[in-house]
This record gives C-alpha cells, structure tokens and sequence, in this order.
C-alpha cells in the first residue's frame, strides 16, 4: 500500500496526540474547589479528553476494517484478475442531501483454474453519481453488460474494469486516497481538540492557582 505525504502526517499526529492527549487531560485534572488535587473528581478538559478520543476512535473502527479489506480484495483482483463481461442485472439508486449516486447489479460465468468448471457469480458496484453525462451508466444501460475482472483464486471477488482501472490499481489507489483523507480530517479535528483541551487546562490551572 503506497502512502502518501499526507497519510503520514495524519497517522503520525494520530498516533502522537492521542497519549499526549490523555497525559495533559490527567496533568491538569482539577476541579474548581478549595482541594481540586484532592477532591477526586474528573475536571471538564479530561471528560471532554476521554469523549473526544473514544469518537475519534469509533470513526476510525467504523471505517478503516472496511476500506482496508476492500483494498485488500482490489489488489487480490489486480494481481490475479480475469477479464470478463457481466450482464446487468439492475441499475439502482441511492439518494442522500447531497443528491443520488448510481449502482449496478450483475452477474457473469467464471471458470475455476485448474478445475475447468464453470460458477455463476454475482457481483455489485457503484457506478457514479445520477446525470445524464455519466458514461458508465448509458453504457450499462444502453448494452446491458459491464467489463468486469474477477479474482481467478476466488472467482465470487470482482470489480468493474472500465478504462481497465481495477487491473491497473486505479480503484485501489482511490480507496488508499479515501483513507488518507480520512486519517487528515480526524487529525485535524483531533488537533483542534487538543488546542482547546491544553488551553483550557492551561487556563483553569491558573485561576485555581491564583
């Protein structure tokens, strides 16, 4: 998996804020009472640091397992992809705020290596956002099939190979950009929380202090 520039200022801040994060929420644990140290208590900055490091955690548990087996499967297909046209089965639609996105479902005959059997397979894909200009969708339309490759060590793995991008590691490249994407939007927001939390610490410290 290539990664570029930004993946790893990402992941680096991640991997560095997050204990660091942590260590300045419990260093100025206190509370606004005559005996903060004492008092037991959790201040706002470490809640707010132990809250904000479990969502940041949760995204990134609810997305990166399935980006990184998809890549996973795209790359199983560029290595040992087989090419071949599908019959369109449906073309359907799925509609958000920010408009509608196309998907094809097809099936195509594969053959087994080495065992010379033929298995029927089904697939699905996304095929791009609904307007009149999409390629992909007048094509699968007006023919009623897709160039398709699927993995000859497991033929029930494929992907669409328009403009041959799933053999030459286009569609796998888009999915490593969608998790460096990812991992700079959490850094970011991840950073701004920390900012707020030192900040805040920083502040409360000195009023109890004073």
């Amino acid at each position: 998996m290539k990664i570029s520039f930004l993946g790893y200022v990402g992941a680096g801040f991640l991997i560095v804020a997050y204990p660091l994060l942590g260590y300045f929420a419990n260093k100025f644990n206190v509370q606004g009472s005559d005996n903060p140290i004492r008092s037991g208590k959790r201040s706002s900055p470490a809640v707010i640091a132990i809250l904000y490091s479990s969502l940041i955690l949760m995204i990134l548990a609810m997305t990166l397992p399935g980006n990184i087996a998809n890549y996973r499967r795209l790359c199983q297909i560029q290595q040992h992809g087989q090419l071949s046209e599908a019959n369109v089965d449906s073309i359907y639609r799925r509609c958000g705020r920010h408009g509608c996105s196309l998907y094809v479902q097809y099936h195509y005959s594969a053959s087994t290596p080495g065992q010379g059997r033929i298995v029927q397979a089904a697939g699905e894909a996304y095929i791009g956002p609904e307007r009149p200009d999409n390629g992909l969708f007048i094509y699968a339309q007006s023919t009623g099939h897709v160039p398709i490759a699927y993995d000859l060590n497991n033929v029930q793995s494929s992907a669409l190979n328009f403009d041959n991008s799933a053999l030459s590691g286009y569609q796998a490249h888009q999915v490593v950009s969608k998790m460096e994407t990812l991992v700079a939007i959490l850094a970011f927001v991840f950073g701004g929380g920390f900012l707020f939390l030192f900040a805040t610490s920083v502040f409360r410290r000195k009023n109890v202090t004073a």
